[in-house]
């Protein structure tokens, strides 16, 4: 499945190891909704490339 921009952008700001993102991260750096970023965190996270910690609100994203 081929990534989006914003979805390979996301992979780049996650180059550093100790790097996190989260859902108000993403809909901050690229001007999207809410429902839009979580649909891109939740691709990469199916595709094995993410990693979410935490539930809800606090949830943040480590890559793979």
């Amino acid at each position: 499945m081929e990534l989006n921009e914003r979805q390979k952008t996301i992979m780049t700001l996650l180059e550093d190891p100790k790097a996190i993102i989260t859902n108000r991260t993403v809909q901050k750096i690229f001007h999207i909704s809410q429902i839009t970023a979580s649909r891109d965190l939740a691709k990469l996270t199916n595709l094995g490339l993410l990693f979410s910690h935490g539930k809800g609100r606090s949830v943040y994203y480590t890559k793979i």
